[in-house]
């Protein structure tokens, strides 16, 4: 097994940069996920790993060794596809052990190896077939059986479950973290999709247009966002922004179209140290209580909201309103009976809420 280090690593594409001095470090044994919507560089940067792409500058380490210059098939990892790459004319055995092949693996090895793969990934009744007569999911199962037997010292998948269905999706997540507990080969797992993120990662590294805007463990992601980009992009659904003017005296709090609203004491900290104006506040939807008279949050605004829209989600009632000019979503339970156009009380659980540089994004708390 072996820890992934990059180390100020940007790759060029004309003049288009890609990645944008990217710094991470992946944990012997640890399950690290890149996450960003299309186009931020995070398969990028997982192709510059397995030797794809090589980097304009920076260093990519792989265990003790500078592998920069090491072709792909010498830095000992197994990636995964999007569009799993199978071999259409080989059988399912086949496609599992032709690596193995390649690297004159002795043959009895190979039969042991494959079989247990199989074992593990619930293929021993498909090994003869090809990969037309399987489904999404079976052929997705015989990519990673492929690595698997490689045995090598880091997985690297890129969207591997994006081609499945929501059910097959979750199922095939379980099968992920079962294969890392038991294998415990360093992963890193590239998706756009949060969900996948939130519960397979044990760390979640957040990429926006080539940066690394944020890393770390999925809670404190979500929890402490560090910019605004990230607040926004991870949760379902997502944070809310609402413009604000940031007031200092006679003790720091938030004014929104002429309603004062308190901070906690951390948060009154924080705006100490940057300048009054304007500011996005950011307010989860899960962070804004429904007519709530009883367990009403230390440090609460309330406001008088029109419901615009409601989506009833089965378990949860998604509540579309507005909130000084900006477009609110509130997370309420699926007993709410309010409908469209209704007026209803929204309580702001403040101590949860974020602020927000308007320019740069950067959090202020």
């Amino acid at each position: 097994m072996a820890k992934v280090v990059l180390e100020n690593v940007t790759k060029r594409f004309g003049k288009v940069i890609a990645v944008n001095n990217v710094s991470l470090e992946a944990e012997d044994k640890e399950f690290l996920v890149l996450l960003g919507p299309s186009g931020c560089g995070k398969t990028t940067t997982l192709r510059i790993i397995a030797g794809l792409e090589l980097a304009d500058e920076g260093n990519v380490i792989i265990g003790d060794d500078v592998v920069n210059d090491v072709p792909p098939a010498a830095r000992d990892i197994a990636m995964v596809f999007q569009n799993y790459a199978l071999y259409p004319h080989m059988t399912v055995r086949d496609n599992i052990s032709f690596g193995l092949k390649l690297h004159n693996i002795p043959t009895a090895e190979i039969n042991d190896r494959v079989a247990d793969a199989a074992q593990m990934l619930g293929l021993q009744d498909y090994l003869k077939r090809v990969p037309k007569e399987l489904s999404g999911g079976q052929r997705q199962r015989v990519a990673l059986a492929r690595a698997i037997v490689r045995k090598p010292k880091v997985f690297l998948m890129d969207e591997p479950l994006s081609n499945l269905d929501a059910k097959l999706r979750v199922q095939t997540r379980e099968e992920l973290i079962k294969l890392h507990q038991t294998l415990g080969v360093t992963t890193i797992y590239v998706t756009h999709d949060q969900v996948e993120a939130m519960t397979l990662g044990s760390r979640v590294a957040v990429m926006e247009n080539g940066f690394l805007r944020q890393i770390g463990k999925p809670r404190q992601v979500y929890d402490n966002p560090t910019n605004k980009f990230v607040a926004g992009f991870v949760g379902t659904p997502p944070s809310n922004f609402v413009p604000v003017n940031l007031v200092l005296s006679p003790t720091p709090g938030l004014d929104i179209e002429g309603q004062h609203i308190p901070l906690s004491a951390s948060q009154q900290q924080a705006a100490k140290a940057v300048p009054a104006g304007s500011y996005s506040w950011g307010v989860r939807p899960e962070d804004l209580l429904v007519d709530s008279q009883s367990n009403m949050p230390e440090v609460a605004a309330t406001f008088n909201a029109k419901i615009s829209f409601v989506e009833m989600m089965g378990s949860e009632t998604f509540i579309h309103t507005t909130l000084a000019g900006a477009t609110v979503v509130v997370r309420a339970s699926s007993a709410f009976e309010y409908g469209l156009g209704d007026i209803v009380r929204l309580v702001v659980n403040v101590a949860r809420t974020h602020l927000f540089h308007t320019d740069s994004g950067e959090a202020v708390f």
